[in-house]
C-alpha cells in the first residue's frame, strides 16, 4: 500500500461512513463489515486513506479498529485534519488483520464461508453442549469440553454456512452420545438465508413477540448455542446423521466397549446385507433430548433399523439409554438404563403412552408415524434388547 495521509476527525464534527461493498482481498490490511453497516465517527477518530475507491468508485478508508468504510466523498479540511505525528502514521499504516497474519506466519489463507455469519459463536457441539472451541494452527477446530472435531463449508449456493461434526477422538465421559466411530459418519448442520442471531435489538421483521425492550432469544433445547436472537435465524436443518455406517472404525482407535456385556457396536450386525446396503439420513431430525436425560445417563447408538428400497434402504438410528459401569476392568463398560426411546423420534414413550397411541394413533408427543414405526418394528418400551437379539439371531 503505498503511503496515503491519515486524518482525523475535528473537534464538534461527526461523520457517518458505511461498511464497503467489496470483498477482503480488495481491501487488503483492513476488516471488511458485514454489508448495511454503518459506523458515526466521532471528533477525534482516525482514518487511513486506503488510496483506493469502491466498486462504486467511493473513497475507502481504514479505521483504527481495521475497519474499512467508504464515504460518499473523500474527507478535506472541512471536516478533518491530516496528522502529523509520525507514531500515529506508523501505526496507522502497520495494521494487520487476521487473514494476513496467519498468511505470513502459517502460510496459510484465510476464507469465510460467510461474512455476516460467524459459525463458532452460534453452534455449540451436538455431542456434549458446549460452547468453546478450540483450534490447532487453524487447521480444524475442537469441542474444548468433550473433543468432538468440526470443519465448515459452502452450503449450496445459498448464504450461509454447513458444519460437519466428527467424533474419532471424543471423550467418552463428556459426550452425552455414543456413536460407533465409522469413517463415513458425521454430523451435519447447515444455516442459511439468516440474519445476524447475535444482534439483539427488534426491527420490524421480527416475529417471536419481541418486545421494544426484550427480543425472543433461543433457549437450553435449541439447536443453536442458547441466547441468539430468534427472529434473525433463518433456514435450520438441525443436527442430522448422515453417512455410511459399514466402514471401518479411525486406524489405530480401539472401539472396544462393552454394553450389557456384549460387544459394542455388534460386529455381526455391522455384517448384516441391510446395514452393508445402507444409507444412514434422518430426516433433518435433531439427536434425542439432553433434558430426558437424568444424572449420568447417555445416549448409546444400539441399532440400525432399514426403510426404504431393499437394494439401497435408509438406515435410522435406534437409541437406548445407558449408564457406564464403574471399576470394571480397563475397558469401559455399559448397562441399559432405559429401552423406551421411540424408534422413530427418539423421545421417550411411557407405557400408558404406548396403550393410549396404540388405539388413537393422535397423541403427544408422539404422532401417527410414531405409531406406524412400533408396529412395523414390532416395537414396545422396555424390550429393544430382546427384539435386537432376534433381528441378529
Amino acid at each position: 500500500m503505498a503511503d496515503t495521509n491519515v486524518w482525523r476527525i475535528k473537534d464538534g464534527i461527526g461523520v457517518t461512513a458505511s461498511a464497503a461493498s467489496m470483498h477482503g482481498w480488495e481491501a487488503p490490511r483492513a476488516l471488511v463489515m458485514p454489508a448495511g453497516t454503518t459506523v458515526a465517527l466521532t471528533p477525534g477518530a482516525w482514518l487511513l486513506d486506503l488510496g483506493q475507491g469502491d466498486w462504486q468508485g467511493r473513497p475507502l478508508y481504514r479505521l483504527a479498529g481495521g475497519q474499512v468504510v467508504t464515504l460518499d466523498k473523500h474527507l478535506s479540511p472541512v471536516v478533518a485534519e491530516i496528522v502529523e505525528d509520525g507514531q500515529v502514521v506508523s501505526a496507522m499504516r502497520a495494521f494487520q488483520p487476521l487473514g494476513e497474519m496467519v498468511r505470513e506466519a502459517l502460510g496459510l489463507e484465510m476464507e469465510l464461508v460467510d461474512h455476516r455469519l460467524h459459525p463458532f459463536q452460534l453452534i455449540k457441539c451436538p455431542l456434549c453442549g458446549g460452547t468453546e472451541f478450540v483450534s490447532l494452527d487453524l487447521a480444524s477446530a475442537w469441542c474444548r469440553r468433550c473433543n468432538a472435531q468440526f470443519s465448515v463449508q459452502h452450503t449450496a449456493g445459498d448464504p450461509g454456512f454447513t458444519v460437519h461434526c466428527t467424533w474419532d477422538d471424543v471423550s467418552l465421559t463428556a459426550t452425552h452420545y455414543l456413536l460407533p466411530r465409522h469413517t463415513g459418519l458425521s454430523l451435519v448442520m447447515t444455516l442459511k438465508d439468516s440474519g445476524d442471531p447475535l444482534d439483539l435489538w427488534p426491527d420490524e421483521g421480527c416475529c417471536h413477540g419481541c418486545l421494544e425492550d426484550h427480543v425472543a432469544q433461543t433457549g437450553p433445547e435449541h439447536v443453536l448455542r442458547e441466547g441468539l436472537h430468534l427472529c434473525q435465524v433463518g433456514t435450520l436443518y438441525g443436527w442430522t446423521l448422515v453417512g455410511q455406517a459399514n466402514q471401518a472404525s479411525q486406524a489405530g482407535r480401539s472401539d472396544t466397549l462393552f454394553v450389557d456385556d456384549h460387544l459394542w457396536p455388534d460386529p455381526e450386525r455391522q455384517k448384516s446385507a441391510e446395514v452393508l446396503r445402507g444409507m444412514v439420513y434422518n430426516d433433518h431430525r435433531t439427536l434425542p433430548p439432553l433434558a430426558a436425560l437424568a444424572e449420568g445417563e447417555q445416549y448409546l447408538l444400539t441399532d440400525w433399523q432399514a426403510r426404504g428400497n431393499p437394494q439401497r434402504p435408509l438406515l435410522h438410528p435406534l437409541w437406548t439409554v445407558v449408564r457406564q459401569v464403574e471399576g470394571e476392568g480397563v475397558e469401559p463398560s455399559f448397562r441399559t438404563a432405559r429401552a423406551d426411546l421411540c424408534p422413530s423420534c427418539g423421545l421417550p414413550v411411557t407405557r400408558a403412552q404406548f396403550r393410549a397411541l396404540g388405539e388413537t394413533s393422535d397423541g403427544y408427543p408422539h404422532n401417527r408415524q410414531c405409531v406406524e414405526w412400533w408396529s412395523e418394528l414390532g416395537w414396545r418400551p422396555g424390550e429393544a434388547r430382546r427384539q435386537r437379539k432376534a433381528q441378529t439371531a
